[in-house]
């Protein structure tokens, strides 16, 4: 567990280049994963101990001009929360096959907070590590989860462009420019 510890405060760094990145890290990280899965209870502590903050949103007072009535203001977040919240999904993700069903449970909500739109980009790699879990989580094939607030979700969200598309291809009969 002090392993998984020592490589959260590294967060900055393996999320900005991936985990991948460097062998030697990802060696010890899936070794740590692997090792601390044997031992539940820690498991569910380490888990527990993590749990981000949920997302924030800017107050009413503080939305800029840009942002008009009925659309999402960017996240209000320090670059540090974002790369512990995104650590703690990409691990919650590999623990999610060992942990009883109610802790399963207890991490639906906290996962769905990260599910929503992107703000410019900016939490495109929390959104797809939150989608990864959830992923997990019904794989694990438990009734008792609730799918459908997730299903809804997804649909909800029109996936982002790779790129700005001329005004042309726009059409309004399309409720998403292809």
């Amino acid at each position: 567990m002090e392993i998984l510890e020592i490589l959260r405060c590294f967060a900055f760094v393996s999320t900005r280049f991936g985990y991948s990145a460097f062998s030697e890290y990802n060696f010890v990280y899936l070794s740590s994963i692997d090792i601390l899965s044997s031992a539940i209870p820690q498991t569910t502590t380490f888990i527990q101990k993590h749990i981000p903050p949920p997302p924030q949103t800017y107050p009413s007072s503080v939305i800029q001009p840009s942002h008009a009535a009925g659309t999402t203001p960017p996240r209000q977040t320090h670059p540090a929360i974002k790369a512990d919240t995104l650590f703690f999904l990409d691990t919650l993700e590999y623990f999610i096959p060992v942990l009883p069903v109610k802790q399963t449970l207890e991490m639906v909500p906290v996962v769905r907070g990260y599910l929503g739109p992107v703000d410019e980009g900016v939490d495109k790699k929390v959104l797809e590590s939150a989608h990864s879990v959830f992923l997990a989580i019904l794989a694990r094939g438990d009734i008792s989860i609730p799918h459908e607030p997730y299903i809804q979700t997804i649909y909800s969200v029109p996936p982002p462009l790779p790129f700005p598309l001329p005004p042309s291809l726009h059409s309004p009969a399309l409720p998403f420019p292809f």
